[in-house]
């Protein structure tokens, strides 16, 4: 699963304000299309077509205000979004960081003491099971059954990519609170293999800078202004004691 990143700032660009809600919206679920195929930024005229009735006006609009441009690819007509490299990921780039994921997990599985391909010395045969057919035997893997080596639990998973236990901890409950966990280490097993990942660790990187208080210590600096004592933190100028911004935690 991909993204189509949007900026902040989109509401209020002059070319927005130019196309108009309607041809945005199209606009938006177009780049959605684009993301999910990974196609560069180019969607068939016939893709947008499903989503607005009389779409020829609103795909003129879009085109005379610089959003995206008519063109064929492989013969099929449709639109190239304007600088789609320049703020989206290339098919390429998503395509290396999901085998690179791959390549990481390989090696942290392979580097992990206690799973497969870890031989222990001097094993022997079970006395109570005399079965030469148990001695002798060797198993081989069957390539219509599942694996049933155990998945690594998901907080390991989650090491290999150098994650504090706050993050780890961040990133599993953004998982939790926006999907459907079933199995949790099967889940960030998936996100791994499909390069999905980095996008949700980045996501817990970023809540926890939000969760951290605008006051970093635990006593304020407090200035006398004749008018009483008053926090000099810039920006603040409460009266002491006063909640914290963030926390609402009581500061004397």
């Amino acid at each position: 699963m991909t993204w189509f990143k949007v900026d902040d700032r989109l509401h209020d660009h002059h070319k927005t304000r130019q196309a108009g809600p309607l041809a945005m919206g199209v606009w938006v679920m177009a780049g959605s299309w684009c993301a999910a195929n990974e196609t560069d930024g180019f969607i068939p005229a016939s893709v947008v077509a499903r989503f607005a009735p009389k779409i020829t006006p609103i795909t003129r609009r879009l085109e005379s205000v610089g959003l995206w441009s008519s063109t064929t690819r492989n013969g099929e007509p449709g639109y190239q979004f304007h600088d789609w490299d320049e703020y989206q990921p290339s098919s390429k780039e998503l395509q290396d960081k999901r085998a690179a994921a791959r390549d990481r997990m390989r090696k942290y599985r392979e580097n992990k003491p206690g799973t497969a391909g870890d031989v222990q010395p001097n094993v022997q045969a079970n006395g109570q099971r005399t079965s030469q057919e148990v001695r002798s035997t060797p198993s081989r893997p069957d390539p219509t059954r599942p694996s049933s080596l155990p998945s690594l639990p998901a907080r390991e998973q989650l090491a290999a990519y150098g994650l504090t236990d706050r993050e780890t901890t961040k990133t599993l409950e953004l998982l939790h609170t926006s999907l459907t966990v079933g199995n949790e280490d099967a889940l960030v097993r998936k996100l791994i293999d499909n390069g999905d990942i980095d996008r949700w660790i980045d996501k817990a990187r970023t809540a926890l800078e939000d969760d951290t208080p605008r006051h970093r210590v635990p006593t304020h600096d407090f200035d006398d202004t004749g008018n009483g004592v008053y926090c000099a933190h810039t920006g603040c100028g409460m009266p002491r004691p006063h909640a914290n911004h963030k926390t609402g935690r009581a500061d004397a």
